[in-house]
């Protein structure tokens, strides 16, 4: 075998290095195949305001009650109510029902140590549409010529500032109770009439506004990262409307009328359950359906 010349063989060895160091430096110019890092999702967080729309049902089954006092009309104040000695107090259901709608504002706050417990604070208001016009009829006792005394009202709007405490069931379903202040408006009437005599009413009150308390829960679910759906629960009592009117009581003689004061007394409640749907300005879902629904990854 022919030897190659020692010249030869250096400058192929010379060509080959000279070859590799070109196809590195070539493959350093190239483009890495590797994805760029993916940002962490953040964590799911309710921390932030919102404000939404709502609607529902309100209803209420107060008992009202009639009571008549003394005999004659001089009366000095509410301390002196006594029944007539014929006489027993009425009590007449409302059986109010109507539809509500309206709105909300509030603020909530995940906590950092305790991070399934949320607390917060709401503001809404609320139209009601037949909510609490009705009239009760209450007939007093003494024969023929028994007076009735009718009483009424309607509760044309109402609203609550309330805080909220809840728990975390899931990152993305929340039950949560409520409680705090209430106020609403108000239209009343009470008056008497009877076969012996003409209608005689008494010093309603026409937009007056009655404040009290509050208090229900719901369960509130955040469907997607900036909206939430909520049902809830309200229990509202503004208190007691009492007024006096003059009427009329008949005794053992069904023709003699006897005059009396009678005391009204119509309370302010409602039970309100409606649907809500809310935006977070903050955002409240990662986007991870993993994180936020507990749903199994693959």
């Amino acid at each position: 075998m022919r030897k190659l010349p020692l010249f030869c063989t250096t400058a192929a060895i010379r060509l080959l290095a000279a070859a590799a160091l070109l196809g590195h430096a070539l493959a350093a110019d190239l483009p890495s195949r590797k994805s760029a890092p993916v940002a962490p999702a953040t964590a799911p967080s309710w921390t932030g305001f919102y404000a939404g729309v709502d609607g529902g049902f309100v209803w209420d089954n107060s008992p009202a009650t009639v009571i008549a006092a003394g005999e004659g009309l001089s009366l000095t104040g509410v301390n002196k109510w006594n029944a007539y000695p014929y006489y027993l107090p009425g009590v007449a259901v409302m059986n109010a029902s109507g539809f509500a709608g309206g709105g909300h504002v509030g603020w909530n706050y995940q906590l950092q140590s305790f991070s399934r417990i949320v607390v917060g604070a709401e503001t809404d208001a609320e139209v009601f549409v037949g909510n609490g016009g009705h009239t009760s009829t209450f007939v007093t006792p003494g024969g023929l010529n028994a007076s009735v005394a009718q009483i009424g009202r309607a509760m044309p709007w109402a609203g609550s500032t309330r805080g909220r405490l809840g728990l975390l069931i899931t990152p993305a379903l929340l039950v949560y109770g409520t409680g705090g202040v209430a106020y609403g408006a108000a239209n009343v009437n009470e008056y008497a009439y009877g076969s012996a005599l003409a209608a005689t009413y008494a010093p309603g009150s026409t937009g007056r506004i009655y404040a009290g308390w509050t208090a229900g829960g719901g369960v509130e679910w955040a469907f997607l990262n900036n909206w939430s759906a909520k049902v809830e629960y309200l229990h509202a009592d503004l208190g007691t409307h009492a007024a006096s009117f003059p009427g009329f009581v008949y005794g053992t003689i069904p023709s003699f009328p006897v005059p009396q004061q009678f005391l009204a007394e119509i309370p302010m409640r409602a039970n309100l359950i409606k649907l809500g749907v809310s935006y977070h300005f903050s955002g409240l879902l990662s986007g991870n359906p993993t994180t936020d629904f507990g749903l199994p990854s693959f």
